[in-house]
């Protein structure tokens, strides 16, 4: 849908090389997909700064990899995967300050609260996946299995961009961690459309073990009520708790309004030009939608178990 309204050169770098803009659009999550113990520390800083958990300058870290991408000549399949990587920034940061009130507070120090409320963030994101997909199909459906092995060569160049940006020549620890953490999220995307292991986690959460939950509610076949979406109708910035009337199907639409807007603006420059035009923008954290804002700062949030009205008895 966002290439469908880009002008010239942006839609053609990215028809030209689909699969490289998607791996891309999923490039910020890898390092949170780092399950091994214990995890690399360097890998969950790379994931923190990548957001803007801290307050950090988003941007930058976009800024560096698109300038690298354009030291040879000729590797337009690295731009798509930049404007896959453009294409997160402007999601998460509309979507997530509504995804956090709605959910919880996702760093709260109270394990109990935090386990709670990772359970609803992920249950929340994985309904609006699935009502996404009755309004807006994905036009490259591929697993991201599918998706790697399409890109190849070219997949292995641009997430290496990623990798050397954080972990510098001979930090071979962090690089086993990120390829790791990269297979892993393959691995589970495809075990989160089977039924069967959301079906023994639910029961085990019911057994009394509620750390289970985590990931319950990453499993697409589960039941859920999806017009959820289409009747929830106003949340609050979870830093300023202002309300907001724009319901989640909508943010939807603003967000891929505003990647269109910035993809065309994009394209009125030449590539060389494009870091220094993104650097004029506010670097918002993908978490609070504010430029330098921490997460630390949310303190609004809804008090509903939100869990009740999205799922439905199997």
């Amino acid at each position: 849908m966002v290439s469908g309204g880009v002008a010239g050169p942006v839609r053609d770098l990215i028809a030209q090389a689909p699969d490289l803009y998607y791996l891309g659009a999923v490039a910020h999550d890898i390092p949170f997909y780092d399950l091994s113990t214990p995890a690399g520390a360097s890998l969950e800083r790379m994931g923190n700064h990548l957001h803007g958990v801290n307050g950090e300058n988003t941007l930058v870290p976009l800024c560096d990899i698109l300038t690298e991408s354009l030291r040879e000549p000729g590797k337009d399949y690295l731009l798509a995967f930049c404007l896959g990587m453009l294409t997160h920034f402007v999601t998460d940061s509309t979507f997530h300050p509504a995804v956090y009130y709605l959910s919880g507070n996702y760093f709260d120090p109270d394990p109990v609260r935090r386990n709670r409320a990772v359970f609803h963030h992920r249950l929340l994101e994985t309904g609006l996946d699935l009502w996404l997909q009755t309004r807006q199909p994905l036009r490259y459906p591929q697993s991201l299995a599918g998706l790697w092995r399409s890109a190849g060569r070219r997949g292995k160049e641009a997430l290496s961009l990623l990798i050397q940006r954080y972990a510098p020549a001979g930090d071979e620890g962090s690089r086993r961690h990120f390829w790791r953490a990269w297979r892993n999220q393959r691995l589970l995307q495809s075990a989160f459309k089977w039924s069967v292991p959301w079906r023994i986690l639910r029961f085990y959460r019911r057994l009394g073990h509620p750390g289970s939950a985590k990931l319950e509610a990453l499993f697409y076949p589960q039941p859920l009520n999806l017009s959820f979406f289409e009747t929830r109708a106003a949340w609050r910035h979870p830093v300023s708790g202002d309300l907001n009337e724009t319901q989640l199907p909508d943010l939807f639409v603003v967000s891929v309004e505003k990647a269109i807007d910035l993809f065309n603006k994009l394209g009125a420059r030449a590539p060389q030009a494009w870091a220094d035009f993104l650097r004029t923008f506010p670097p918002v954290s993908l978490e609070t939608g504010l430029a330098y804002v921490p997460v630390r700062e949310m303190k609004y949030f809804l008090e509903e178990d939100i869990s009740r009205s999205l799922q439905k008895s199997p």
